[in-house]
């Protein structure tokens, strides 16, 4: 019975980052200087730092803006909770980093579009709140920021609509090494 019963012990992956960078390294150089303002807003020594181009998570993956080998996906693009204003907030992962054994993202921030994707289709109104809600349209800023890797939701697909971007957390994942 006990050979037919194979209970073999199974231990969930760790958090870890991945592909480790140093902060000189030319990947870095067009947000050196926003990395070192923004830590330094945080009260956080970025010599202390170690920067990471891939975050895992248990059985997910997470990619920044600077890793080379990125398949089909763009599974550097996450929603996230924000805890200044409440709500889901969206951003590109640029890097990853490691400080007093926490870890966190320098991420660029999405700003809300003034269009919605309601504004090009007709639909009942009891379904355009709702559409809205699951396809937001976005748009890149210029707002850099850090955040805990806790606060992630999902990883988000990106969709070029006009002048702006269709964002939303339903996904299919596609996972690779």
């Amino acid at each position: 019975m006990e050979n037919m019963i194979n209970n073999s012990i199974f231990e969930i992956p760790s958090c870890m980052g991945i592909n480790r960078i140093d902060l000189e390294s030319e990947h870095l150089l067009d947000y050196r200087d926003i990395i070192i303002q923004s830590t330094r807003i945080n009260n956080q020594d970025s010599e202390e730092m170690i920067f990471y181009k891939r975050y895992k998570h248990q059985f997910i993956t997470y990619h920044t803006m600077l890793y080379d080998k990125p398949f089909k996906c763009c599974s550097y693009i996450i929603s996230y909770n924000n805890n200044t204003s409440g709500t889901i907030s969206y951003g590109r992962i640029i890097v990853f980093y490691k400080y007093n054994d926490e870890y966190f993202a320098f991420i660029q921030r999405y700003q809300t579009s003034k269009k919605k994707i309601s504004d090009f289709v007709e639909l009942p109104i009891e379904i355009i709140e709702r559409l809205d809600q699951l396809y937001p349209l976005m748009e890149l800023s210029n707002d850099y920021d850090i955040i805990s890797v806790g606060t992630f939701r999902h990883k988000c697909t990106l969709v070029p609509f006009q002048d702006a971007f269709c964002l939303s957390e339903i996904r299919v994942d596609f996972e690779h090494d």
